[in-house]
């Protein structure tokens, strides 16, 4: 079910043509259905295009965040909105506090888990823009941020007459953006066109909730955004008035996942020990078995140590993978074992998505995972300090049809190549030491 106010935005775009929707979708017009609300409701899941300038299946190619269930003229729409300044039609993502490219080399996207080493989080901007009495209901939501973010310095932007109740609730760096009038907001909402001092923050968190001062937390210049907005990293539906505001305020908290990580365990001077894991429970989750024993060979072409590893059931094939390539197995092993002899043995863990890699990838592990398009990839992606996640943009992704595909699994075509990159860039940078 899609909102009223992205037929709004659309509207304004001017991106959707009535007539040419009706006169290219008979079907539409004998219902006598409202053509942008069949569009939005049905339409561009259907892959139809909204005018002769728009090409659906295009824009959804070139813009890899826009899923299935996304409206892609409202995400165009929100992107254009935000001017560019911080474009999240790709969104950025970070390991170990660097940024990654949204796709690799071979045109995979990059997943990081959304777990944020808080640690590394050292500059944070919250914007909040409201009544004085919006502000004091914040306070106890940004008394939980210092907690999940100890060692962060925060930067408060907000209205001159509110400056005072942060700098005595302990936020001495606040921003005065004078964007409506002393007193609170009027009818017209806030009025963004301000001008922002150069900085850059790890998180910005639009405290706001409405809509009307959303392009800041874009502008501000930060890695990650939070926010109820479906374009933010960490983002949640709009939940309207049935939820308090302060209320609202603890969930946007909430839904940023940090936790003080240890320290990942210094790599070796020489080869990376590599355990790869082929087992999966559905062909729709399985990377095909020639690219394991491509990328096995790959990383003893590198001088690297591949180590196979399965499921009990798996035992023959694994037997076969490990002799065809003249890599090193490992014999099944119990799964009250299988976290702490991956983690002891190993340097680096490559696998589908399964249980066993989220097992490995909880307890801090470096974990390389290749996930296809059954599931919501950014919600299953394995949860860990030290995670990235490979995945090939489909349209038909979530299909959740985990036995039967009619386009040859395509979100599973990985190259070696990829994987072999992904494990690079998860040994590249460790976290610093704490302070």
């Amino acid at each position: 079910m899609h909102h009223s106010y992205e037929r709004e935005w659309i509207r304004k775009s001017g991106l959707f043509d009535d007539m040419w929707y009706l006169q290219r979708n008979p079907d539409v017009a004998a219902s006598g259905v409202d053509p942008l609300y069949h569009w939005c409701e049905f339409g561009h899941k259907e892959r139809r295009d909204p005018s002769a300038i728009f090409s659906v299946s295009k824009y959804r190619q070139a813009h890899p965040d826009c899923f299935i269930d996304h409206n892609p003229l409202f995400h165009a729409a929100r992107a254009s909105a935000h001017r560019g300044i911080a474009d999240h039609r790709l969104r950025v993502q970070s390991l170990h506090g660097r940024p990654l490219p949204a796709l690799s080399p071979g045109g995979a996207r990059v997943i990081a888990s959304e777990i944020i080493d808080a640690n590394l989080v050292r500059k944070i901007a919250v914007i909040k823009l409201d009544h004085i009495g919006d502000v004091y209901l914040s306070l106890s939501a940004l008394d939980r941020l210092r907690q999940k973010f100890p060692k962060a310095d925060f930067t408060i932007f907000c209205a001159s007459f509110t400056r005072e109740v942060f700098q005595d609730a302990g936020f001495a760096h606040c921003v005065t953006l004078d964007v409506f009038s002393y007193g609170g907001v009027g009818h017209g909402g806030v009025h963004a066109e301000v001008t922002l001092p150069e900085s850059r923050f790890d998180l910005a968190i639009d405290f706001r909730v409405e809509r009307d001062a959303r392009e800041i937390v874009f502008s501000v210049g930060s890695l990650l955004t939070a926010a109820y907005d479906p374009i933010a990293d960490y983002r949640l539906p709009y939940v309207g008035a049935d939820i308090p505001h302060e209320r609202q305020l603890h969930l946007l908290v909430e839904r940023i996942s940090s936790t003080e990580c240890e320290n990942a365990p210094a790599l070796p001077v020489g080869p990376l020990r590599v355990v790869l894991c082929p087992s999966g429970s559905v062909p729709s989750k399985q990377w095909p078995r020639q690219s394991w024993i491509d990328l096995a060979r790959l990383l003893m072409q590198c001088g690297h140590m591949p180590i196979f590893l399965g499921a009990p059931n798996d035992r023959e094939d694994i037997e076969r993978l490990a002799r065809e390539t003249g890599a090193a197995m490992q014999s099944p092993l119990p799964l009250t074992q299988y976290a702490a002899w991956v983690i002891d043995s190993s340097d680096v863990y490559v696998g589908n998505d399964t249980g066993t890699t989220h097992a490995v990838a909880l307890r801090g592990h470096r974990v390389v995972e290749i996930i296809g398009g059954y599931t919501n990839v950014e919600e299953w992606v394995a949860h860990g300090p030290n995670v990235l996640g490979l995945h090939r943009p489909t349209h038909c992704s979530p299909c959740f049809s985990p036995r039967c595909c009619p386009n040859g699994w395509y979100c599973l075509l990985m190259s070696s190549s990829d994987v072999l990159w992904a494990i690079e860039q998860i040994c590249e940078d460790q976290p610093k030491e704490k302070s």
